[in-house]
């Protein structure tokens, strides 16, 4: 779903509402992106298993066109064309660990490639995480129901 359409804040209000108690008392406030990446994150670990999502080729020409909310976005949906089995490793780590500032290095190097010439962008970990892990979700879901539909 688009995060900035009036169906994903009706239908993320009710997930929140409906784990109401789980919630202590107060105003919740989070980033769409991140919360959307953490999303994305989990359904891939879940659904995926922790394997390899099928073939990076596949993957690569699977990276969805409607994923890019802005260009930050864009420029790490092409991060996860390149390099799909770099952001699968990355998705591996534990957040915050040595392990996941290695597997950020070099998607990172790989993002300056992906920027419009003549731009430069600065991104948190936590934000190049998560826009990641939905574009590698959603790839790897596509191409999975593709390689289904064979």
């Amino acid at each position: 779903m688009d995060a900035r359409s009036t169906d994903y804040f009706s239908k993320m209000n009710k997930l929140i509402n409906d784990l109401e108690s789980c919630r202590l008392p107060g105003r919740l406030k989070m980033s769409n992106v991140l919360l959307l990446g953490g999303l994305a994150e989990a359904a891939y670990k879940h659904d995926f298993a922790g394997r390899r999502a099928l073939d990076p080729v596949l993957l690569a020409e699977n990276v969805s066109p409607n994923l890019p909310l802005d260009s930050n976005e864009a420029a790490l949906a092409c991060v996860v064309r390149k390099k799909p089995q770099a952001v699968h490793d990355l998705l591996g780590t534990r957040i915050e660990s040595a392990q996941e500032l290695d597997a950020i290095k070099p998607l990172a190097e790989e993002l300056s490639s992906c920027m419009v010439p003549g731009t430069t962008s600065r991104l948190n970990k936590s934000y190049f995480r998560s826009v990641l892990a939905l574009a590698l979700f959603r790839s790897a879901t596509l191409t999975a129901s593709q390689a289904g539909a064979r």
